[in-house]
């Protein structure tokens, strides 16, 4: 199941945590639009959203927003030699053979240089970005599990929906390992991940995520990472 529409069931079902159930979706499409709502609701209490140009308009542009020679420029690559994997309207990725290898199944294999630059939400607070790393309590656990039980209790594919979000909310953030960065956006966390170390960042009221993997020198990944997260927010 897919890991977003799981996170995204479950910031609905842990902000309804505490208040009475007035209305249950009846599937992820009502689910998906109370998270929306939520988010916008937020906006009284938080920085309010922004209206200025943001990382989802550019879906269907992805390679003018990024392109080869920017790649280039912040990874120290020949532009000449990157291989462009663009999948229209969702990201777009650039590999480069850089000598590195991997071990797999006992024997070592060529593993390739890359970045890869995905838009994710739109529509959205600062804080509601920033609550997706943050650690879930116990009480919190133990109010969403109810929720879940009364928001899905229909056909298969619901119940499918809510054993996604429920294995999503036993695991938590806990242990996530996850750090601020300073200066990129309005917001940005930067997650070393073991395989996929990711920039996630928030700005305009829009969030996005950058997977930087040039390197073993995981300072190497978050600096390339930073600086592509800057020069791509320069030019939206």
């Amino acid at each position: 199941m897919n890991r977003l529409l799981s996170g995204a069931l479950l910031a609905t079902l842990l902000g309804a945590c505490g208040s009475e159930p007035a209305s249950r979706p009846a599937g992820i499409a009502e689910a998906m639009q109370d998270v929306r709502d939520r988010a916008a609701g937020d906006a009284d209490d938080a920085a309010p959203v922004a209206h200025g140009p943001g990382f989802i308009e550019h879906r269907a542009d992805l390679a003018a927003l990024f392109p080869p020679a920017l790649a280039a420029e912040v990874t120290g690559y020949d532009e000449a030699a990157a291989h462009q994997r663009l999948t229209p309207g969702l990201r777009i990725r650039y590999e480069w053979n850089g000598g590195r290898s991997t071990e797999y199944a006992g024997s070592r294999i060529p593993k390739k240089d890359a970045i890869e630059f995905t838009p994710m939400l739109a529509g959205i607070t600062r804080e509601f970005f920033l609550s997706r790393f943050e650690a879930i309590g116990e009480d919190q656990k133990a109010a969403a599990r109810r929720a879940l039980d009364e928001h899905f209790d229909g056909n298969d594919q619901q119940r499918a929906v809510a054993a996604a979000a429920m294995q999503a909310l036993e695991a938590g953030n806990d242990g996530r390992d996850v750090e601020p960065v300073e200066g990129v956006g309005e917001a940005a966390m930067w997650e070393p991940g073991a395989d996929v170390p990711t920039l996630h960042i928030f700005h305009n009221g829009g969030s996005a995520k950058l997977v930087v993997d040039v390197s073993d020198d995981m300072a190497r990944n978050r600096e390339v990472a930073i600086v592509t997260a800057r020069a791509l927010i320069a030019r939206l």
